[in-house]
């Protein structure tokens, strides 16, 4: 009997040994995944932040764009208005005599 209670008494101290190993592992796992969450959250908002700031920067080139072409088109629809109204009259003259 006294062979058992020390068989006992021993795999009782192994199970706890293990039991503790595993706890350990597994508390060492958490810390591990809470810095790659971290880490991982951080690059998320810098990734964020950086492509915000790439399209407010292209919507601003696009706009100094759109503008230029809009005064372009304008100057070019007023050049057009005034040699219109300069070959009409042009026109005309030539067909009268």
């Amino acid at each position: 009997m006294d062979t058992l209670q020390k068989n006992a008494a021993s795999f009782g101290q192994a199970n706890s040994a293990r039991r503790d190993a595993a706890i350990s592992a597994t508390e060492a796992s958490i810390q591990r995944n809470e810095l790659v969450m971290l880490v991982l959250t951080a690059l998320l908002l810098f990734a964020s932040a950086a492509g915000f700031f790439k399209m407010m920067g292209l919507a601003r080139t696009l706009k100094t764009v759109a503008e230029s072409v809009a005064t372009g088109a304008h100057e070019v629809a007023e050049a057009a208005a005034q040699v219109a109204s300069s070959s009409s009259g042009f026109l005309v003259e030539c067909r009268l005599p």
